[in-house]
C-alpha cells in the first residue's frame, strides 16, 4: 500500500478534538483574554494546516487511482492482445463481430461477419444448449472454448500441449499380459522329448519374435504360460493388427502336424500392477471360457474386447474345466451393482430354472439380482411354476416386468441372457442395447 494512504487524515476524530480544544479556549478567555486569543489563533493556524494536508492527500489520492487505472487498463490491453488466449465477440446472429490478435492469426483474413460455424465447426449449436464450456479442434490444435453468453463472448485457451501429455500418458501406460498355450500339455503327451522340445522351440521363437517386432517384454513362467509386458501404444498396435500372433501359431504348429492354439488374456487400464494382474488373469479365464484360441482384453471399467477364436471352439470346451467359467461369470458379477437376468419370450422351464440358478449365483456373491418375467407371455406349464415361486415373497420380489428393468439400469448393470443366444429372441431386446456388459449361457 502507498505511503500516503498510511498518513491519510480521519474527519471525525479530527473535529473532535477541534470542538474540544475551541470549548477549552473559551473558558480560558474568561479568565485569560491574551492566552485564550493566542489559542485561538494556533487553532486556526492548526485547521489550515489539516485543511492543506487533506487537499494534499486527496490530490495524491487522485494521481494515484489516475496512475492504477492506467497500468489496469494498459494490463487488461495487453492481455487481450498479448497473452495467448483467443477472444471472440460475436453479435446475436453468430457472426463474428471482432477478434484479438491471437486469435486473427488463426482465422482467415476475411473473418469478420463470417459465421462461427465457418470459423468452428460445432460451436453454434453448443451456444444453442447453453453450454458454458466446450472443447474443439481448430487448425490441428485443441481448444477448451469458454462461453459468455450474456456477452456474446468466447475466450479460446489452447490445450493441445495438455491434451498431447494426456495422449501421451495413456500411451505409456502399462498393460500386462497372460499367453497359454491352450492344448500343450494333450498334444505333447506321450511325445518323444526331442519331438516336443523342437515344438516348444517353434513356439518360443515365434512368439519372442513376434514380441520383439511389438515391443512387448515376453519371459516364459512355465513349460505352457508367458508374461507379456508392454505399453498401451502396443497394445493399440496389436489390436490394429487384430492379433495376427494367433494365425502365427496356428500355421506353424500346423506344419508339425501338433495343432497347438493361443489364449491372451490382457488386463489394461490406469490401475496398479497388481490390478492389472488380475484383470490379465480374468481376460484370461474368458478366453479359455469362450473355447479358447482368441485374446481377451479387459479395462478397469469392467469392458472386454475379444479377438481371435477361428478354430472350433466346441472341441476345446470339454478341456477347459468349469473353474474357468464360473471365475469368470464370478468377476462380472462382482464388478456389478447389480444383475439382471433374462430369457427367451415365452419362456419355458430351462429358461426360468436357470435364471434362479444365475440368482443364486448373485446372492452367494452378495450382489442385487433381479429376472426379467413378461406377465402376458407365460405359457400354462411354466405358469405352474410361477405360481409356486409367488409362494414365496422373497423370491418372487425378484422377480420384475421388461419396463422395470429398463427404469432401474445403471452404468454398472450385468445382463446374463439365458437360454437362448439370439437377442431377437429375448424378452426384451432393448436391454441388451441398453447396457454395456452382457453374459449369455446357452446350452444350444
Amino acid at each position: 500500500m502507498p505511503e500516503f494512504l498510511m498518513k491519510r487524515w480521519h474527519g471525525f476524530h479530527v473535529i473532535a478534538l477541534f470542538v474540544v480544544a475551541a470549548l477549552f479556549i473559551s473558558l480560558l478567555m474568561m479568565y485569560q483574554w491574551v492566552l485564550g486569543v493566542i489559542g485561538f489563533v494556533l487553532l486556526a493556524l492548526m485547521l489550515i494546516y489539516i485543511l492543506q494536508a487533506r487537499k494534499s492527500f486527496e490530490r495524491d489520492l487522485e494521481k494515484y487511482i489516475t496512475t492504477l487505472t492506467h497500468r489496469v487498463n494498459k494490463a487488461g490491453e495487453e492481455a487481450v492482445t498479448q497473452l495467448p488466449i483467443g477472444i471472440i465477440l460475436y453479435d446475436q446472429d453468430y457472426q463474428v463481430q471482432w477478434a484479438n490478435p491471437f486469435m486473427m492469426s488463426y482465422l482467415p483474413r476475411e473473418f469478420l461477419g463470417e459465421s462461427l460455424d465457418k470459423i468452428v465447426d460445432g460451436l453454434i449449436p453448443a451456444i444453442k444448449k447453453g453450454d458454458t464450456e466446450t472443447e474443439l479442434t481448430l487448425n490441428d490444435k485443441h481448444y477448451t472454448i469458454y462461453i459468455r453468453q450474456e456477452e456474446r463472448l468466447l475466450y479460446f485457451f489452447d490445450m493441445t500441449n495438455a491434451a498431447e501429455t494426456q495422449v501421451l500418458y495413456e500411451e505409456e501406460q502399462t498393460v500386462i499380459g497372460l499367453v497359454y498355450l491352450d492344448n500343450f500339455d494333450e498334444v505333447t503327451q506321450g511325445m518323444d522329448d526331442q519331438i516336443r522340445s523342437k515344438l516348444m522351440s517353434h513356439v518360443t521363437s515365434s512368439l519372442n519374435e513376434w514380441a520383439s517386432e511389438n515391443q512387448i517384454l515376453m519371459r516364459s513362467i512355465s513349460s505352457d504360460r508367458f508374461i507379456a509386458v508392454m505399453n498401451h501404444r502396443a497394445l493399440q498396435d496389436l489390436e490394429d493388427t487384430r492379433f495376427g500372433v494367433l494365425d502365427k501359431i496356428r500355421e506353424v504348429t500346423g506344419k508339425e502336424k501338433v495343432p497347438i492354439t493361443l489364449s491372451i488374456g490382457i488386463g489394461s487400464g490406469d490401475s496398479s500392477l497388481r490390478e492389472l494382474g488380475s484383470l490379465a488373469q480374468s481376460s484370461l479365464d474368458l478366453a479359455l471360457g469362450r473355447g479358447g484360441d482368441q485374446v481377451a482384453i479387459k479395462e478397469t471399467n469392467g469392458k472386454v474386447r475379444f479377438y481371435g477364436g477361428k478354430s472350433n471352439a466346441m472341441e476345446k470346451r470339454t478341456r477347459v474345466r468349469a473353474r474357468v467359467i464360473s471365475h469368470a461369470l464370478r468377476d462380472f458379477v462382482l464388478e456389478s451393482d447389480q444383475v439382471i437376468i433374462m430369457g427367451h419370450k415365452n419362456p419355458d422351464m430351462d429358461a426360468i430354472g436357470a435364471a434362479i440358478g444365475v440368482l443364486k449365483v448373485a446372492e452367494v456373491n452378495n450382489t442385487d439380482a433381479y429376472v426379467v418375467v413378461d406377465p402376458s407371455d407365460i405359457n400354462p406349464d411354466v405358469q405352474k411354476l410361477m405360481e409356486e415361486v409367488g409362494d414365496h415373497d422373497y423370491l418372487w420380489s425378484q422377480f420384475i416386468t421388461p419396463e422395470e428393468a429398463l427404469d432401474d439400469l445403471t452404468r454398472h448393470t450385468l445382463l446374463v441372457v439365458v437360454d437362448t443366444h439370439k437377442p431377437s429372441l429375448v424378452i426384451e431386446p432393448r436391454l441388451v442395447d441398453a447396457v454395456d456388459r452382457v453374459v449369455v449361457l446357452d446350452h444350444h
